[in-house]
């Protein structure tokens, strides 16, 4: 069977193991690594593989995606959202301190003067 889903470097190689038999490659497989957004697609057009699985989100904003006949599966990993959040939340906290509470909290950290 001829594969026609591409799963990106990004994307664990194990990944390739979900799908039926066949119908799955990733790109270290096909020696991609490097290629980037437009010359991958290009790419994916001439071995005719017509799905892209990424956790890449600007991948989206591609001027010929739409033209291109693949598909792309963005995958948004709980592990980066809680990344982000928990990011968030600790410069909430820091500027609450700062600015609300005004405990000298950033100067005790090293921020500031001393």
């Amino acid at each position: 069977m001829t594969p026609y889903v591409l799963i990106d470097e990004c994307v664990p190689r194990r990944l390739t193991r979900e799908f039926p038999k066949g119908t799955a490659v990733h790109v270290r497989d096909l020696e991609w690594t490097g290629l980037k957004n437009g010359r991958l697609l290009a790419a994916m057009r001439e071995k005719s593989l017509t799905v892209l699985v990424t956790v890449y989100t600007k991948l989206s904003f591609q001027r010929n995606l739409g033209t291109s006949g693949i598909a792309v599966f963005v995958m948004q990993t709980i592990v980066a959202k809680l990344l982000s959040l928990a990011t968030r939340l600790h410069i909430a906290a820091a500027l609450y301190h700062q600015f609300i509470r005004r405990d000298g909290l950033l100067s005790r950290m090293g921020f500031g003067q001393r």
